[in-house]
């Protein structure tokens, strides 16, 4: 019996080790997509901020247009300045000639705090490429890990597979059966040992006479509570 029972033991210890790599593949896809999302975020993020760049300095060549357009209106009207024979006409176009150049002295003004926004943004955004850089690294790495993780875990779960067929092959039939049945009604282990009368599995006090039974290893013992497979661990000399 005891044999018997020390396979079932090997079995659950390799059970358990199959479903925590089972666990541990499930959440990968999810680290993934994690870390695709990541990027993503931040990519939106350059977008966005390299966007606003732009709009700024397309506000900023407007202006830059209208300022030129402006001298060449003012650099004709000083040509015509000569062809004018009235007085008052020559004073109407000194008055344009003056409203034009305080139109542009405002676009300037505007046009210098375009670039200094330019100037902040870009550096903002230089810096943000950067970043972008490191963290395309960190995520590209580890991806790779995760990949990594995924065709380990694979492997080990093909040998552990290979092992449970292996054990349960060996174990007793009858012991086997009874052993599928508890596991499908228990979380957590479905063997556990027995330290002072109390159950391993739930932390009840068995009754001493069970707990006496289980030092003879005849048969196979259920504790009374939480309906585990209970043994009792003999300390060699």
């Amino acid at each position: 019996m005891k044999e018997k029972l020390t396979v079932l033991i090997n079995l659950q210890k390799i059970e358990t080790e199959k479903d925590a790599i089972q666990k541990a593949l499930v959440v990968i896809p999810e680290k993934s997509d994690a870390l695709d999302a990541e990027i993503a975020e931040f990519e939106k993020k350059l977008t966005d901020e390299t966007a606003v760049l732009d709009e700024v300095k397309k506000k900023y060549r407007s202006h830059e247009l209208e300022v030129r357009e402006n001298l060449s209106k003012i650099a004709k009207s000083k040509e015509r300045l000569n062809a004018i024979k009235t007085n008052k006409e020559y004073q109407a176009m000194l008055k344009e000639i003056e409203d034009i150049e305080t139109k542009n002295a405002e676009i300037e003004d505007v046009m210098m705090g375009y670039l200094e926004q330019i100037e902040t943004k870009e550096k903002y955004v230089a810096a943000v490429r950067k970043e972008g850089l490191q963290i395309r690294d960190r995520i590209t790495k580890e991806k790779e890990k995760l990949r990594k993780e995924q065709l380990e875990g694979g492997k080990k779960l093909s040998k552990f597979e290979s092992e449970i067929e292996s054990l349960s092959k060996k174990a007793d039939p009858g012991m086997l059966y009874k052993y599928r049945k508890v596991k499908d009604r228990v979380f957590g282990a479905v063997i556990v040992p027995v330290s002072n009368a109390v159950c391993g599995g739930c932390n009840m006090n068995i009754p001493m006479q069970l707990y006496n039974e289980l030092y003879r290893f005849d048969s196979l013992r259920f504790c009374p509570f939480c309906y585990r497979m209970i043994y009792v661990e003999v300390e060699k000399d």
